[in-house]
């Protein structure tokens, strides 16, 4: 596993959360690591909410932007306006 620096203010090693979860469950993310390395991402309840609703909010927001095949069809139609256009002027 390739090494980075954590995305949270706090860590704490895996072995010290075993001893004393609950005094790590805090309002914003802590990096648990083993032997140097983050593993994973503890969150509290509110941060996990406050996490999956700005998931929500983007997936409904990019539900609106059109496919590759659905931007040629408007193309496509679009130069076939224009092209029915320019014969009606003639």
């Amino acid at each position: 596993m390739a090494r980075y620096r954590p995305l949270a203010h706090t860590t704490v090693s895996v072995s010290a959360l075993r001893k004393n979860p609950i005094r790590y469950i805090q309002d914003h993310p802590v990096a648990v690591t083993s032997r140097g390395e983050v593993r994973a991402y503890l969150l509290s309840p509110l941060a996990f909410e406050a996490l999956v609703g700005q998931l929500e909010s983007n997936r409904t927001v990019g539900a609106f932007r059109p496919s590759a095949a659905r931007l040629r069809e408007i193309a496509a139609r679009g130069a076939e306006l224009v092209l029915c256009s320019e014969n009606e002027e003639k």
